[in-house]
């Protein structure tokens, strides 16, 4: 098995490079691994138009701190480390960072 190395930020979190597929070309972006999400892939909602993601749905995801926040949804693609991963994305307003959690490292 290929041994993947990336650089980790200040609260011990890997980022990785990973580019999010929809019906146009890649885009690149490099998302931070958070163990606290039970999520796919969270994206800031720039990215999500940008990446012309297609709708899915809506759903309240319970944060941290306890609040409920409503989120769009969408189903995409994305390709890490040469392989490619189907999997809901969700497009946050209020956050600029792309957040990679546990359905993705399962």
């Amino acid at each position: 098995m290929e041994r993947l190395e990336f650089p980790v930020i200040e609260n011990f979190s890997p980022e990785v490079p990973i580019e999010i597929y929809s019906l146009d070309k890649p885009i690149k972006v490099v998302a931070t691994v958070d163990t606290g999400s039970e999520g796919f892939l969270q994206v800031p909602l720039a990215v999500g138009i940008k990446a012309n993601l297609r709708l899915f749905g809506t759903r309240y995801w319970v944060m941290a701190d306890g609040r409920k926040v409503k989120k769009v949804e969408c189903i995409g693609k994305i390709r890490f480390a040469g392989k490619d991963l189907i999997g809901i994305i969700s497009l946050s307003e209020t956050s600029e960072d792309c957040l990679l959690g546990m359905q993705f490292l399962k």
